[in-house]
């Protein structure tokens, strides 16, 4: 294997493992799993199913697991797919990886941002009635009145 070779090789583990983070992400996030679980960091789950996504290419470093043949590696996270997809370990194919789990933390992180406020209670919007602009009104008169009283 040359130097291309081991390079695309690297960069298509990290797909992967960017494909098991976001999925993670997606599935605590947008699924209400955060809340039932309520975990304080839910990054070291993020991590695990990263690395969990990355399981099947560990006879690429001499330790035996299931050949990439197996369909069961799909299990882990679309392994098999994901290795039928890009077969030449392109590096725009897994870039493309890469982009999508950082649009994700970073939708994820504005999410949870947003429900710590919304529990903090930093975020009220204001209730609109459409009486307003009526007892607006009437608070601008009764101010002239008394500033009229005043003057007299």
């Amino acid at each position: 294997m040359n130097q291309r070779e081991a390079d695309g090789r690297v960069m298509q583990e990290l797909a992967h493992f960017c494909l098991g983070a976001t999925c993670a992400l997606i599935l605590l996030e947008w699924s209400g799993l955060r809340e039932k679980l309520d975990l304080g960091c839910d990054l070291p789950l993020v991590f695990i199913s990263g690395l969990w996504a990355m399981l099947p290419d560990l006879p690429n470093i001499g330790i035996p697991f299931l050949p990439h043949t197996n369909p069961f590696t799909n299990v882990f996270w679309f392994h098999q797919l994901l290795d039928i997809l890009d077969p030449q370990d392109l590096p725009l194919f897994s870039a493309i990886f890469y982009g999508i789990f950082g649009l994700v933390a970073f939708l994820a992180t504005v999410e949870e941002k947003k429900k710590r406020s919304m529990k903090k209670g930093v975020v009220k919007m204001p209730e609109v009635s459409k009486t307003e602009p009526k007892d607006q009104k009437k608070a601008v008169e009764g101010t002239r009145t008394a500033q009229i009283s005043a003057k007299k």
